[in-house]
């Protein structure tokens, strides 16, 4: 090695010095964890997620280091000839006991590690990333989860870079990127070294630009520090207070400059912030020409770690009230609408006599328009004719006219059994709250029904000698058209003579006979307090 002996390896404080974590808790992240916590349970969070950090960028710009540097966590293996070879989510978790564990696929079984300690993170990501082969890029995640009582809830994701060769490894970075772009939910970090001569060439600031996330990305320009002071004007300065004509056509959320520690780590991460600052104070803040005065300030905002946790954390204010929100409001007041409908199915809490009858009635229609009266007996359909006039015929349907009687019988039994089975599944049907919920109405009108067409059987008497004669005639195979002038008749009697008449049918219910089974009182006082939560709750996320 060229260099002098190297001194070992610093060991950095997790979330220590200036991180994105400190300063979302101490933002409006802090108020909306807290209330998110408070009105959303675990089955919410997948619909009504916060956004998350996604860091892309070519090969070796200095993603890793950069998420080391805003989180201060030394997770990230960033070593030069050992890219990241598959996406690594960091999922911080704010809990009362501090947990660590870290999953990943192997052999297509996921492997989880418990830990001991957060130090160990390191090495169990590192010797995975040695353990898939050269220029290979896995579409599984590593997991690494952190609990802790000192930290917000929030996840990071580390991708890949993207790389112009081979070509299938410069697909399958792509469409890598792409695929975790495609959600909205969340705020990119676009990382470019400072020493790129023309943006234009970037290949994550043309993706990002096709996927439309310019407004939710801030650009992050690294090594800054190998900048040549000749170049610092054009490759810097003009870059972060977008003068370059560079950005004529991009519409990013910031553009910052940062110094990442090395990856030698002979200092810590909290160091490497007191030596960035002083860099830019040495090499930008005390250098500034006259003719970029009046841009002090914004040079000031968008150099050094500390200023970009600021506009991540700005960024993230402005998704959460312009984009987040919204689509949140939106989501509860659908779901409020849904619980409003599914309580107006109960009808009033309060009911009469009058509207119990006229609750029967409308239900009575629907059973009819329903056809859920009609005969089921079955038919065949022959077109082949027989004229049961010849006398041979006539003798023949005498005969069978008479060995039919007891299966005319029978089948006039499962025609009320039919009725009553169809009506009692009716009953039975979990969407028909108004009438089931009242119990004894449910039960007396059944009666009621059912007691009603069995004592109407004299009625049925004609219906049962068409039939009995359809079905003489069918032996015979006779005519078509004669099954179709039957059938109709058949319908037009069981219509007119049994279920019209039900539709007159009046019950004198006592008071006690309407009120809600326990069951439905129930369904109704969940139902209330439901939308009076979900009410709370659009209240609350409104309000922030």
């Amino acid at each position: 090695m060229w260099s002098k002996k190297i001194n070992n390896k610093q060991e950095s404080k997790f979330f220590d010095g200036e991180n994105i974590c400190h300063q979302l808790l101490n933002s409006i992240f802090g108020k909306i964890k807290q209330t998110f916590n408070e009105i959303f349970t675990e089955d919410d969070t997948k619909n009504y997620s916060l956004p998350k950090i996604i860091v892309i960028g070519n090969e070796s710009t200095g993603k890793s280091s950069l998420l080391e540097n805003i989180t201060k966590c030394q997770l990230f293996p960033r070593d030069s000839k050992l890219c990241t070879k598959c996406p690594v989510c960091i999922k911080l978790t704010n809990g009362p006991i501090s947990k660590y564990n870290v999953t990943y696929q192997e052999n297509k079984k996921f492997i989880k590690i418990n830990l001991f300690s957060k130090f160990e993170i390191y090495d169990i990501v590192l010797n995975y990333m040695k353990t898939l082969p050269d220029d290979f890029i896995s579409e599984q995640e590593i997991l690494i989860d952190i609990t802790d009582p000192d930290i917000p809830t929030f996840e990071f994701y580390d991708l890949p870079g993207i790389r112009t060769y081979p070509p299938e490894t410069a697909e399958i970075t792509l469409k890598l990127c792409k695929k975790y772009l495609s959600d909205k939910n969340s705020i990119v970090l676009c990382v470019v070294p400072a020493t790129t001569t023309r943006l234009t060439s970037c290949q994550s600031i043309a993706l990002i630009s096709e996927m439309k996330m310019e407004h939710n990305c801030i650009l992050a320009l690294t090594m800054v520090d190998r900048l040549q002071p000749e170049n610092i004007e054009e490759l810097l300065i003009k870059r972060i207070i977008k003068t370059s004509d560079e950005l004529i056509n991009l519409n990013f959320a910031g553009y910052v400059a940062i110094i990442n520690r090395i990856h030698l780590d002979k200092i810590s991460l909290i160091e490497n912030d007191t030596i960035e600052k002083k860099w830019f104070d040495d090499n930008i803040i005390e250098c500034i020409p006259e003719e970029y005065n009046n841009y002090e300030n914004l040079i000031r905002e968008n150099v050094s770690i500390s200023n970009l946790v600021q506009k991540i954390d700005q960024l993230y204010n402005k998704f959460i009230n312009e984009d987040w929100k919204p689509r949140i409001l939106e989501s509860i007041n659908d779901k409020l609408s849904g619980l409003v409908n599914s309580y107006s199915l109960l009808g009033e809490e309060i009911i009469d006599n009058i509207k119990i009858n006229n609750y029967i009635h409308k239900f009575l229609k629907s059973l009819i328009k329903q056809n859920l009266f009609e005969s089921e007996i079955e038919y065949e359909n022959d077109n082949k004719s027989i004229d049961i006039y010849s006398i041979d015929n006539y003798k023949k349907f005498n005969k069978i006219s008479s060995e039919i009687e007891t299966t005319c019988d029978k089948n006039m039994d499962i025609f009320i059994a039919n009725i009553s089975l169809k009506i009692s599944n009716y009953f039975n049907n979990e969407d028909i709250y108004k009438l089931k919920r009242f119990e004894k109405v449910n039960q007396l009108l059944f009666d009621k029904i059912i007691t009603y067409i069995n004592d109407n059987e004299n009625k049925l008497i004609s219906i049962k000698n068409n039939i009995k004669i359809y079905q003489t005639m069918q032996l015979l195979k006779c005519n078509v058209c004669d099954f179709n002038k039957i059938n109709g008749r058949i319908n037009l009697l069981l219509k007119y003579n049994i279920i019209y008449p039900l539709l007159n049918i009046n019950i004198d219910f006592k008071q006690n006979d309407y009120v809600e089974s326990d069951k439905y009182k129930k369904i109704r006082n969940d139902l209330k307090n439901q939308i009076n939560t979900v009410k709370i709750n659009y209240d609350k996320i409104y309000s922030l």
